[in-house]
Formats: C-alpha cells, sequence, structure tokens
C-alpha cells in the first residue's frame, strides 16, 4: 500500500461520495502482476478522519508472468495463448522477436539499476559474452576482479581498466 501511495498514478480527479458526504482520491500503480488501487477518503463531517482503503482490481487473472532468464517482475496482458497439452500447460507468444525487443528497450530505459537477471536477460538477448561485455563496459571482467587472471589470462589481457574520475 505504502509503494501505492508513493509511486501510484492518480486515476481520475478527486470526486465526492454524496452517499457517504465524503471526498475520494483513488491512485493506482501495477506491481507484481497485480493492479493495486489506494483510495484516501476525507469525511465533511470530520475533516481530521481520513480513511484509507487498498484494493486489488481484478486484472490479475488475465496476466501472464513472463519469466525468461529469471526475469521477476514482467507481466503480460495480451499477446499469447494458453494451450492444453497431453503433457500439461503450455504457452504460445504471438510475435516473441517483439516480445524480447519490447522487454530489451524497457530494461534499456529503466530507471535505476537493473537487477541481476534483467542483466542476464539484456546479455543473453545482445548475445554478448560476459568478456566482450564487459570490455565494452571499459570494466573489468568478473575473472579478473576475482583474481582469476592465472586461470583465464587470455580474458584479462585486453581488457581495459576501470575509468576513474
Amino acid at each position: 500500500m505504502y509503494d501505492v501511495l508513493c509511486q501510484g498514478r492518480m486515476t481520475r480527479s478527486p470526486e465526492p461520495n454524496l452517499a457517504l458526504g465524503s471526498l475520494e482520491c483513488r491512485m493506482q500503480r501495477f506491481m507484481a502482476g497485480r493492479e493495486l488501487a489506494v483510495v484516501a477518503s476525507i469525511s465533511d463531517d470530520d475533516p481530521a478522519v481520513i480513511v484509507v482503503t487498498a484494493i486489488v482490481l481484478d486484472k490479475v487473472n488475465r496476466m501472464l508472468k513472463y519469466d525468461d532468464a529469471g526475469l521477476r517482475n514482467v507481466w503480460l496482458a495480451n499477446g499469447y495463448e494458453m494451450h492444453d497439452t497431453a503433457h500439461g500447460k503450455a504457452v504460445s507468444y504471438h510475435d516473441i522477436h517483439g516480445l524480447t525487443r519490447a522487454v530489451c528497450a524497457a530494461l534499456v530505459d529503466k530507471p535505476g539499476p537493473l537487477s541481476g537477471a534483467e542483466f542476464r536477460y539484456l546479455r543473453l538477448h545482445l548475445r554478448l559474452s560476459q568478456v566482450s561485455l564487459g570490455t565494452a563496459r571499459r570494466e573489468r571482467t568478473k575473472h579478473c576482479v576475482m583474481g582469476k587472471a592465472r586461470a583465464h589470462p587470455a580474458a584479462c589481457r585486453h581488457t581495459p581498466a576501470p575509468v576513474r574520475d
């Protein structure tokens, strides 16, 4: 609920509730596959009393969690079909390449740092090795940082040192 209040969006302007004699303001936020809403109500009789109600909207049953390469916060509203097979439920995507491009674009535009799973998803779908990605980012590779230069000298030989300010 706190996340909805801090980062939610106003879905409409505050409205008077004539039946209850209050003013109501609604905020929404989509997170973890659920559309959550918080309604704050201020009573006309006693403006010092604020009633806060949390609501889980009914969109969760229509969403599919897309967990390719360990992604945890990607939910699909459409673009897929569920099938019953002899081995259980299966899913098919209408445009898997378009979905991959959309997820990569969203991750690139994401404000703040990427999680390990998000970074791995980008690296895998851009077809970059850890060494080439480390070189592209001008950082030492995992092998060099962890002191494995003797075991993997080729990985460390051409990796430039980190840029210092």
